[in-house]
């Protein structure tokens, strides 16, 4: 499958952090996110660093316009701002556009997508699409990145299962047992020649030992000859020039 990747990569890894307001509810989850702020997006930006990887950081509006001196200390590493849908919206045209403008009016160009509101989402991508975003990652829908035809957007997919609140707060997997899962997907997509997304939080994965995993994720999976570590729009972009090309 190298054809499928720019210069003959092998496979592609791309990682992505949420970065909303919303909380399951309670001064538990509270205390939690703003842990998230405070101490874990700071480790989060120092492995990226230390490892000389970007990633794709999904911002809602609201903790854009609350944050936007962190999402000016995400941008100026060189990583990418996109944007994140973490509710309902009762006006989704108009409410999404105004997300968009919000990001330009700081020189921030949102080229992505990603949709928490299953129920909602073929009418936000569409919407999203008109407006000119290049790509969504809200699906499970294909090991490999591909237009969706009938809405013109590229999809850039993830697996729930392996979103790191899934892993560790629901699945209660211990950081080395997490670990072993993630190489394990890392290791399959790379045998495939597929993508792998990973989804983390600050507010989950920035505990020490969560953070030790994905710290030494990252580590494991720079040994891997030819596998593409991408920003989400940058495999959008590859595909996008690859259009006549098929991923299904």
């Amino acid at each position: 499958m190298s054809d499928v990747w720019p210069e003959k990569k092998r496979a592609s890894l791309v990682i992505t952090i949420n970065l909303s307001e919303k909380t399951a509810g309670g001064a538990t989850a509270s205390a939690q996110l703003n842990y998230g702020i405070r101490r874990g997006i700071p480790k989060i930006l120092k492995i990226l660093d230390e490892n000389r990887l970007k990633a794709t950081f999904f911002v809602s509006k609201d903790f854009f316009v609350k944050y936007r001196n962190i999402i000016a200390e995400i941008y100026s590493r060189g990583h990418e701002i996109a944007l994140l849908i973490d509710k309902k919206l009762k006006d989704a045209e108009n409410e999404i556009k105004v997300s968009v403008r919000t990001f330009l009016e700081e020189k921030y160009k949102p080229l992505g997508i990603r949709i928490l509101k299953r129920e909602e989402l073929t009418n936000y991508m569409i919407i999203a699409a008109n407006i000119g975003i290049l790509y969504d990652s809200s699906l499970p829908s294909n090991d490999f990145p591909h237009v969706i035809d009938e809405l013109g957007i590229i999809e850039i997919p993830y697996f729930e299962y392996l979103v790191d609140i899934n892993v560790f707060d629901k699945k209660l997997k211990t950081p080395a047992e997490a670990y072993e899962l993630l190489l394990s997907e890392l290791d399959s997509a790379y045998e495939e020649g597929s993508l792998l997304t990973l989804v983390f939080h600050p507010s989950c994965i920035a505990r020490p030992p969560r953070l030790r995993v994905l710290n030494d994720l990252l580590i494991q999976a720079q040994r891997y000859k030819g596998l593409w570590i991408a920003r989400a729009a940058k495999v959008a972009e590859w595909i996008r020039e690859r259009t006549k090309s098929e991923f299904r």
